[in-house]
């Protein structure tokens, strides 16, 4: 596989991982924060939520696969700052559950 189509493979999956995470409203996240009534029940199936977790660490995975292989450190960047916005999130998700008593 050429350089080209890696890192453009990675790009778009980092991209996807952006888009979706809020449309789902990190119902997993919160479940396994001791949240029981998933926020997306409604809306998505539990595969829905699952799937979405897991491409999202293949992701992270494969774009500091590329990013290191390829020597690309903005996709590198890209690729932590994606974890840091599923730990983030969760973070801010724990102190309003904590804040509202749950």
């Amino acid at each position: 596989m050429s350089i080209i189509n890696r890192i453009s493979i990675a790009w778009t999956l980092i991209a996807l991982c952006w888009i979706v995470g809020p449309k789902l409203d990190f119902g997993l996240g919160l479940w396994l924060l001791g949240y029981r009534k998933s926020l997306i029940d409604d809306q998505y199936p539990a595969l829905v939520s699952w799937v979405y977790y897991l491409l999202l660490g293949t992701t992270v995975g494969y774009g500091l696969h590329v990013g290191w292989t390829e020597r690309s450190p903005i996709l590198m960047i890209a690729s932590v700052l994606t974890i840091f916005k599923w730990l983030i999130i969760l973070f801010f998700a724990a102190l309003l559950l904590t804040m509202a008593g749950v």
